[in-house]
């Protein structure tokens, strides 16, 4: 008698591997992981992983030159970026809109802005790259602007000298 078939679901496999479910959702997609989807979820063979990992876990290729572009190098970078900035200008500029109907009334309701970004100038979104594509400038640019139109209306209602010097930062940043 031959043992029954394991399978796993794609979260099961995230939270294993400690990668994100869009992670294992490329790799299945791709083809280099083996999947099943027998109604709405992706199910994975233990075996079809297991086969999957081991041949991850092979001796790496020596590291590419320096020149040769990669996902933190040329275009890659870019495209990488985008990836944050677009959400991030998103978030701002939907903030924005809201605080332009509903204006804030209290330090308390601004004090989410000081910290995002506080965290976007931390995670070093306005270090200049190397080279910049077009469409990263004008996410940047947006995004300032966003900051800036942000930093109006709080300061309507709290003058904050630290948060000031925060988006006098992205300001020089972007425009280095």
């Amino acid at each position: 008698m031959t043992e029954p078939e394991h399978y796993q679901t794609i979260e099961e496999i995230a939270d294993r591997l400690q990668v994100s479910d869009q992670t294992i959702r490329r790799w299945i997609k791709s083809g280099s992981l083996p999947a099943y989807k027998p109604g709405r979820e992706w199910r994975i063979r233990t075996e079809d992983l297991e086969k999957f990992l081991e041949a991850r876990s092979s001796p790496k290729a020596p590291a590419p030159s320096s020149l040769e572009p990669t996902l933190w190098n040329g275009m890659l970078e870019g495209e990488r970026r985008l990836q944050y900035l677009r959400p991030w200008r998103a978030f701002v500029h939907g903030l924005a809109r809201r605080w332009e109907k509903e204006p804030p009334k209290t330090s308390r309701e601004i004090a989410p802005l000081y910290e995002a970004l506080t965290a976007v100038v931390e995670q070093g979104v306005f270090q200049p790259a190397e080279r910049v594509n077009t469409a990263e400038a004008h996410e940047l640019m947006l995004l300032t602007l966003g900051f800036e139109r942000l930093n109006e209306i709080a300061n309507k209602v709290e003058q904050d000298d630290e948060r000031n010097a925060v988006v006098r930062d992205i300001r020089e940043k972007y425009s280095a």
